[in-house]
């Protein structure tokens, strides 16, 4: 298959399961998937795709448009036990019949002994809840214990899965496995379990055990033998050859087969396949050879109208669906719709299950057919991712503030902007939780939106434009914080550290991490604390200390040069009031008030006798007017003092007082004018 596809143009990567994709930004690279009889794997199953691979497969196809095929072959759909997964969901057929004439009752007892191994009892649970969550609906299971005596895990023994899954989970979380003394005695009990549903076609015993219970007798085994129920053992933590012998023993005999566990990691694994024995009656590959039949023209059987025989295939069951399209079916078993080539679209991805092999097993003859090649090629061509794009779309995204932007601009062929698009967008985060998103318009042909993303780790966006328009697909990668980014050595940094020369004193030296035993005792007398080092001297400069002691100085010249300061007359008034307040003696506040009361009487007094003397400037004596000639010695110039009133030295005194009163007048308005 892989030599035709590569003939027809398409580049074609080949991975085995456990080393299918490790991330959701690894499976990006690939335009479609195809699961060519990959059984189920699980978290603990190392080697076939995990649990999380899954959802992330499932979430890509639905969200992102990834192409899913699935191939037939004896370990896929549900005889390899992808019964009730996600992968399940994804497909257009389930993965389990209803019609029980077709595909008969399986029967399960799993016989678990105490184990000794790190962890033992709860990888038996493990392996357990794998089983019955493998089983399908119609199938019986029952558990096998010693807990002081020997007993089923629940009431009834083997009874069937279907109604009572989830009462067998939750015994299963409460089981305690002890140490078992025999063999016999639960293999007994199995035996006549398994008589007790005889419509079961397909009866399995698994024991997981040490080997160290005794052995149990051939009697009991040749039962199993008779009756056709096989035996397969798991040995973990066996004691020795003995124990060994004892579990290869039972497997012999009763034609089951024998493991050996040192990982039990291991375990998931194993008992998944063991399971999966009763999901053989899903294979159908009675003959004669079968003739598929095309039913109706579908872009994968373009130009083909019928197709080579083949010899089986795995039974499903078409889901009652209107967008599923089943092109060829099987004509057996009769009574029943069987799909060989069923398509449909799961969201924006396309899946395509062909139930039969691609020639290896079941379809040999399609190797000698002239349109393996097209059919093929059709097939993947349909589910490939839809790449064609008839406009331009110009996409910008940035992560700011715990959220994504998103920045489209929409142009046709001719660079005319597209207006009114509905964009409506899916985010897949790096746990494979999806979240829708929607583009509004802001300007021609400009759309912008966002949609949170604060967890770190690769975001897909996958938006859609409508009709006509094929899927615009982008990625942000939101980063770590800074604290959580593993940086390496600086080892170019500590060189130069270590090349520098200190005064006095040799150079460093670097010290690597030890390696081995000898390096270790060597790194551990090493002091790094050196004492050939001269002691370290720093200069600091003290000028603003004597830079502030100036400008205090400076302070104090300018206060002693205009404050006048009697230190005499101020130290005795600060004894004096000192005295006073140590004797609680009152301040003389009234004698003071007192003084300066009659201080203002006094000045007022003084004011108001030079107010009431009139003011008669004298005039200087060359400007005094010239006595008359005329006059009579009998006719005095002046009149007598006794006219006026006042002496001739009251006179003076009063004209001395007047003109002070005129120069002081003066003087201030000489002192205003400056």
């Amino acid at each position: 298959m892989i030599r035709a596809l590569e003939k027809q143009g398409l580049a074609v990567t080949l991975r085995t399961s456990d080393q299918a994709f490790a991330n959701l930004a690894d499976l990006q690279q690939f335009e479609v998937v195809v699961l060519a009889n990959v059984p189920r794997g699980g978290d603990e199953n190392r080697g076939h795709l995990t649990d999380r691979q899954v959802q992330m497969l499932v979430s890509s196809v639905r969200h992102l448009g990834l192409g899913l095929v699935m191939l037939g072959g004896p370990e896929s759909f549900g005889a390899g036990g992808w019964a009730g997964t996600p992968l399940e969901e994804a497909m257009p057929v389930w993965f389990t019949i209803r019609n029980v004439r077709i595909v008969p009752k399986g029967a399960l007892v799993l016989i678990l002994h105490a184990s000794e191994m790190p962890q033992g009892n709860f990888w038996q649970k493990k392996v357990a809840e794998a089983s019955i969550r493998t089983l399908k609906p119609q199938d019986y299971c029952g558990v096998l214990v010693w807990n002081g005596q020997e007993r089923w895990l629940w009431p009834g023994g083997i009874i069937p899965v279907g109604p009572n899954r989830n009462q067998m989970l939750a015994a299963l979380d409460r089981m305690l496995p002890g140490d078992m003394p025999d063999f016999d005695t639960t293999l007994k009990m199995a035996l006549a379990g398994f008589n007790r549903v005889p419509d079961a076609a397909i009866k399995h015993t698994i024991i997981i055990s040490d080997g160290d219970p005794a052995p149990a007798s051939g009697a009991v085994l040749r039962a199993f033998r008779r009756a056709g129920i096989t035996i397969s053992t798991v040995a973990v933590g066996a004691h020795g050859p003995a124990g060994h012998r004892e579990l290869r023993r039972i497997a012999r005999i009763t034609g089951g087969k024998y493991y050996v566990v040192k990982n039990n990691r291991a375990l998931p694994r194993i008992f998944q396949r063991e399971v999966r024995q009763l999901s053989r009656p899903l294979i159908y590959d009675e003959p004669p050879p079968m003739v598929p039949q095309v039913q109706f023209p579908h872009e994968i059987v373009r130009g083909i109208t019928q197709v080579p025989p083949i010899r089986g295939y795995v039974l499903t069951r078409i889901k009652d669906n209107p967008l599923v399209e089943v092109p060829i079916t099987v004509p057996r078993p009769v009574d029943r719709r069987n799909a060989l080539l069923a398509t449909w679209t799961y969201g924006l991805g396309r899946t395509v299950c062909f139930t039969t092999d691609a020639g290896q097993r079941w379809a040999t003859a399609w190797l000698e057919w002239e349109g393996y090649e097209k059919f093929f090629e059709q097939m993947i061509r349909w589910a490939i991712r839809p790449g064609e794009q008839t406009a331009n779309f110009i996409l910008s995204t940035r992560h700011k503030q715990g959220h994504i932007q998103i920045v489209v601009t929409a142009l046709d062929p001719e660079d005319r902007f597209i207006n009114q698009l509905q964009i409506v967008g899916q985010m897949v985060g790096p746990d494979g939780s999806s979240r829708e998103f929607q583009l509004r318009q802001v300007a021609p042909g400009r759309y912008v939106g966002q949609v949170e993303a604060e967890e770190p780790g690769s975001y897909f966006l996958v938006m859609s434009p409508g009709q006509g328009h094929a899927p615009i697909r982008t990625g942000v990668s939101v980063p770590y914080s800074a604290e959580f980014r593993r940086r390496e050595t600086n080892e170019a940094l500590l060189r130069q550290l270590v090349q520098a020369h200190p005064e006095g004193a040799p150079p460093g030296r670097l010290v690597r991490l030890p390696q081995n035993e000898q390096q270790m005792e060597e790194f551990l007398q090493l002091n790094p604390f050196r004492r050939d080092l001269p002691p370290a001297q720093r200069r600091q400069g003290r000028w603003y200390w004597f830079a502030l002691l100036g400008l205090c100085l400076f302070f104090v010249d300018v206060l002693v040069r205009r404050v006048h300061w009697d230190l005499v007359a101020g130290s005795r008034r600060l004894w004096h009031w000192w005295q006073r307040w140590r004797r609680g003696e009152p301040q003389p506040q009234e004698q003071t008030l007192q003084r300066l009361q009659r201080r203002k009487r006094q000045l007022a007094q003084q004011w108001q006798a030079a107010a009431a003397q009139r003011y008669e400037p004298k005039l200087p004596e060359e400007l005094q007017p010239e006595p008359e000639l005329e006059k009579t010695p009998q006719q005095p110039a002046t009149k007598p003092p006794a006219a006026t009133g006042q002496t001739e030295e009251e006179t003076t005194s009063a004209e001395a007082q007047s003109l002070q009163r005129l120069l002081e007048a003066k003087k201030r308005l000489w002192r205003r004018r400056r």
